[in-house]
């Protein structure tokens, strides 16, 4: 497996961005899930962008301490308008698993979701719905999940998605398609 913080740039206008990613294809096609990077792929298309690698490193945790190092608010601030990245580093995704509440918001989440304003509110399932619930949801984890050993693929210049096996992916990428899934298409 290799962990990686690499460098993708938009080759028409040199808007970059820095991320970190995990695979076991260094050539996988993979360009950046951020929200503005994602948005100027569609724009551009995938042939006017580069991925570079900038470091490799021996896990996860070091690849995203080594982007916790380079993408700092003061680089976002130096670098507005420049670059993709939105927040500092470190986080990965949506950067929402490391947050921290304060108790005065964890106190107001809590009280929403156990209040009155909670749907559910002094509501119970009967036994009945529970056992249905339960039977529901042995059936869809692992091989007899119908996404099992699946991924969705999409290509901007064919405005298509696909979910395509994971054993396919490589070809795919070495096409052009982008792994994960357009919503906005028009049709």
């Amino acid at each position: 497996m290799h962990y990686i913080v690499y460098k993708t740039t938009n080759l028409v206008d040199n808007k970059f961005y820095i991320g970190v990613h995990k695979t076991k294809n260094l050539n996988d096609g993979y360009l950046g899930s951020g929200e503005y990077l994602q948005n100027a792929i569609r724009k551009y298309g995938t042939k006017n962008f580069k991925r570079e690698t900038l470091f490799e490193l021996n896990n996860e945790k070091e690849s995203f301490n080594k982007e916790k190092e380079i993408i700092t608010e003061e680089f976002i601030k130096n670098n507005k308008g420049k670059t993709y990245n939105l927040k500092v580093g470190g986080y990965g995704g949506s950067g929402f698993c490391n947050r921290k509440h304060s108790k005065e918001s964890l106190d107001k989440m809590k009280k929403i979701k156990l209040g009155e304003k909670n749907p559910f509110f002094n509501k119970k399932h009967s036994l009945e719905t529970k056992k249905r619930m339960s039977e529901t949801h042995q059936n869809v984890f692992g091989k007899n999940n119908p996404s099992y050993g699946t991924c969705w693929i999409y290509n901007n210049e064919l405005k298509k998605d696909l979910r395509i096996k994971n054993t396919d992916i490589d070809l795919y990428l070495s096409k052009g398609w982008i792994k994960g899934r357009k919503f906005n298409y028009q049709k």
